[in-house]
């Protein structure tokens, strides 16, 4: 047994070994690269997957490497948005976006409507959306939902959400549900909002994990209630940051006595 033991070992350091010896660009790619990059290398890893401080180094060596690809500068940014680099993820953002590359853009234009600088995130999410990216679909139907930046017109939001369903995109699929649920443009339809919900949810995409346990707490949409479940949920959302899974959860905790 201890001789297979120290073949275990063995194989531990050399693995290790390896991966200290893999190419920055291609260790950046595997540790940082985004499934909603159509110009990825690899499969990618979502946001909230990513072994950050490593994706970090290994990017942070990748742009030196090769400073002017857009890639890894998108991919370096995002690792260190991950880190809640804020400021440097922004700087590496705008290098990629300003050389076109379109999940930058719409990444950069998210950042900036957040920071309410709405004309230009709104620009910069058209930029990306006219160059067919599925995420910069989904988020520009999402500002014509709500009427942030832009007129209201349910018409185009369901329009363009569509589009990023049809693509695969989690995001526009939570978005499709809260469509359903609160009847924008649509008649209002809790089985439709839950199946979009669920949809995204197997996408491990924590906003559905909220939308879901809310309507689950509700017995809507065909849910059995079940707080237990809708707990699990929660925490989930909670697990990724999500500010608003967190009061609910503080709230169901408390109703259940836990």
């Amino acid at each position: 047994m201890r001789i297979w033991a120290k073949f275990f070992v063995l194989a531990i350091v050399l693995t290790a070994a390896a991966a200290r010896a893999e190419p920055p660009v291609a260790r950046c790619d595997a540790l940082a690269g985004d499934p909603h990059d159509p110009k990825r290398v690899g499969a990618g890893v979502l946001f909230f997957e990513m072994e950050v401080s490593d994706a970090v180094v290994a990017c942070e060596a990748a742009v030196g490497v090769e400073p002017g690809t857009a890639r890894l500068q998108y991919q370096y940014a995002r690792a260190l948005a991950r880190m809640r680099r804020a400021d440097l993820a922004r700087d590496f953002m705008r290098k990629a976006a300003d050389q076109g590359y379109p999940i930058a853009q719409a990444e950069l234009g998210y950042m900036l409507i957040g920071a309410d600088a709405a004309e230009e995130g709104l620009r910069l999410t058209r930029l990306a959306a006219d160059q067919g990216l599925a995420l910069a679909k989904g988020d520009l139907g999402w500002r014509y939902a709500i009427g942030d930046g832009v007129p209201k017109d349910y018409e185009k939001a369901l329009a363009l959400i569509r589009e990023a369903v049809f693509a695969g995109d989690e995001y526009a699929m939570d978005h499709l549900g809260e469509i359903y649920e609160n009847g924008w443009g649509v008649k209002p339809n809790d089985i439709e909002a839950v199946k979009w919900y669920r949809a995204a949810s197997e996408r491990r995409y924590r906003g559905a994990w909220y939308h879901l346990a809310n309507l689950m707490l509700q017995g809507r949409g065909g849910l059995v209630r079940d707080e237990a479940q809708a707990q699990v949920l929660l925490e989930r959302a909670v697990g990724q940051g999500l500010h608003d899974a967190y009061v609910a959860l503080q709230k169901l905790r408390e109703a259940r006595g836990k």
